[in-house]
């Protein structure tokens, strides 16, 4: 083929690599994808309760770092009563829009910028979680609902980056200092 004439050759060795199917449309006669149901964010939530939990015992137990723990505990506490209290509001199978999606996820940052502070700040190595619902969002949210998402995410970022954290003297990550 010749590029200067408009033909192209595909060479033979990139035909494994060519997609055979029709790419999928969006725009006003192909619609995105309908939301997830309101069990995803939920199961999601509950993985990141047991990872939380499970990283404070360790940490605080197994390494013997001071915790702030009834604050800590309160944090993660409020995670679960929301997970309860969404799990009585919606059904197995309801989906919900993208201002209720926005807010959970808000909700999750928030909840996780506030652990974060208890026990280090960006000093904590688990910071980079932080990441985790702006990615999430990022998949669910209309692109003004993103942005809002990722402007509290770099607003509590930067808190954490000069407040220090409640914790911050006190956790020495990754055995930089002693206990």
């Amino acid at each position: 083929g010749d590029l200067l004439d408009g033909v192209p050759l595909l060479s033979p060795l990139a035909w494994p690599l060519a997609n055979r199917r029709p790419l999928k449309r969006t725009g006003p006669p192909h619609p995105p994808r309908a939301p997830p149901p309101e069990q995803t964010l939920v199961l999601l939530r509950w993985a990141a309760i047991l990872g939380q939990l499970l990283a404070l015992f360790v940490i605080g137990h197994g390494f013997g770092y001071p915790i702030p723990w009834m604050p800590a505990l309160t944090a993660i506490a409020a995670s679960v009563a929301l997970n309860l209290g969404l799990t009585l509001v919606y059904g197995r199978h309801d989906r919900i829009d993208g201002r209720a999606a926005m807010l959970q996820l808000g909700f999750d940052l928030v909840q996780l910028s506030v652990l974060l502070f208890l026990t280090g700040g960006l000093s904590n190595p688990f910071a980079l979680l932080l990441l985790a619902p702006v990615t999430i969002a990022a998949t669910l949210l209309s692109a003004l609902g993103e942005l809002a998402l990722a402007t509290i995410g770099v607003v509590h970022t930067l808190a954490a980056a000069f407040g220090g954290g409640a914790a911050s003297g006190r956790l020495a990550w990754l055995g930089l200092a002693s206990p």
